[in-house]
């Protein structure tokens, strides 16, 4: 088959036509015929609100704050199950208080930059991971690290975390803006 003939027609080929075209020319190594097939190809255009950006990261986001936090009660749930039985567990050099401590200081930690970021866009921080599977774990979660940290206070700096959420949140516009 001669492929000039054919590529004189490019532009009449029908959607499964190229596409079969396509995988041929790339399962061959043939830039030239790849590049010329996408070129040629009828475009389909559209208009996206300069709201999405916003959109998307808020939604990326909230599944990561879900995620984060059902590691931090995972871990401290694992913890609780090993229990500190008068020995002194080490693990990674720190103690089984200290890694206590440290789960409870990122978790409240992170709720604060979550709740700030949400608030900073005019948004009700439950109601964006509301849908989100284990939210009402989390949300359980948070409150017992609160209680928790009533009579047993750690220090807690929201900083870096809501550094890194403002930073995706940013990302996130530019890719959309």
């Amino acid at each position: 088959m001669n492929i000039n003939a054919i590529t004189k027609h490019y532009d009449k080929l029908s959607t499964v036509e190229r596409f079969t075209l396509l995988n041929a020319a790339l399962s061959r190594g043939d830039d030239t015929d790849l590049i010329t097939l996408r070129q040629s190809a009828p475009r389909k255009t559209w208009s996206i609100p300069t709201t999405r950006g916003l959109g998307e990261a808020f939604d990326f986001l909230a599944m990561f704050h879900i995620m984060a936090m059902q590691e931090y009660n995972a871990l401290h749930y694992l913890l609780l199950s090993l229990g500190d039985d008068g020995e002194a567990v080490n693990i990674d050099g720190y103690t089984y208080m200290e890694l206590l401590e440290m789960i409870q200081a990122r978790t409240l930690a992170r709720d604060i930059a979550w709740r700030e970021v949400c608030k900073e866009y005019n948004l009700n921080a439950d109601e964006i991971i509301g849908d989100c599977p284990g939210a009402e774990s989390v949300r359980f979660f948070v409150t017992v690290m609160k209680r928790y940290n009533e009579s047993y206070p750690v220090e807690v700096d929201p900083a870096e975390c809501l550094a890194d959420l403002r930073g995706v949140i940013e990302l996130k516009r530019k890719e959309w803006e």
